[in-house]
């Protein structure tokens, strides 16, 4: 399935009901996407979003699937695992300095569901920020500890969505892919290259991670005249293509 839109959305900014047709329509696809993949064994599925490189809006993306799964009044639960630059807070007004996953997989919190936040404008969105950066942000992540929370939470959500950082970064991501049913890798126009993006597949190939879709952010269609909306203000933008087979994510991409 391909989709292509032109959306405009400011920073940190969540779909509501001022948001334009197009927007929410972009969401809805990926959400109507995801819908149909299944978990990879009992429970709920399991989502990850990561990228090759920072700053290509994985976490704009993964926020507003979020609460268009809720709008659908499909219990989700988003976990902010990017520890070393978390930012789902910010899209939810949610305050920094508080425990979330660190604290959880570390020990410190015992009871997941005093740290768990219900979205008040969308009940059905649970959210787990990432809490305070530790000095071993990776071997947190890989713990046998997540993974026994992912395993819990499968039987208690619907869907789980996981915010990851960059896997061309650092392999955070990979430490929990036999949990994960599969991830999305966000590029962006004139940002992501051919390069780091073949490597980043690399990496998650490598660990059999299963690759679900790319997501092409920030890609400029205002030079196309069959193009149907068109903002003259900051834009985002992104382009979607479903793949349900690796070899199909392995084929080398243009230059972006």
């Amino acid at each position: 399935m391909k989709k292509k839109i032109n959306i405009d959305v400011d920073e940190y900014k969540l779909i509501n009901k001022t948001t334009p047709f197009a927007i929410k329509e972009a969401f809805n696809h990926l959400r109507t996407n995801l819908t149909y993949i299944p978990s990879k064994d009992d429970g709920c599925p399991i989502f990850g979003i990561t990228s090759a490189m920072d700053s290509v809006g994985k976490s704009t993306i993964i926020s507003n699937i979020a609460l268009s799964f809720a709008q659908a009044e499909t219990k989700v639960l988003l976990i902010d695992s990017d520890i070393r630059r978390p930012v789902i807070h910010k899209f939810f007004n949610l305050p920094k300095e508080r425990h979330g996953l660190t604290e959880l997989i570390s020990g410190i919190e015992k009871d997941d569901t005093k740290i768990i936040t219900q979205y008040e404008q969308a009940p059905s969105l649970h959210i787990l920020t990432s809490g305070f950066v530790p000095h071993n942000p990776s071997e947190l992540i890989s713990s046998k500890k997540f993974s026994e929370y992912l395993k819990k939470w499968k039987y208690e959500y619907d869907i789980i969505l996981i915010d990851f950082p960059p896997v061309g970064i650092v392999t955070d991501a990979l430490t929990v892919s036999n949990d994960i049913t599969g991830y999305f890798l966000v590029v962006r126009a004139n940002r992501s290259d051919s390069r780091s993006i073949n490597s980043a597949i690399a990496t998650l190939d490598q660990v059999n991670a299963k690759i679900l879709g790319v997501i092409l952010n920030d890609l400029s269609l205002k030079n196309n005249s069959s193009s149907r909306y068109h903002y003259t203000r900051r834009s985002y933008k992104y382009y979607m293509e479903m793949t349900n087979k690796n070899n199909e994510a392995k084929k080398e991409p243009s230059d972006i």
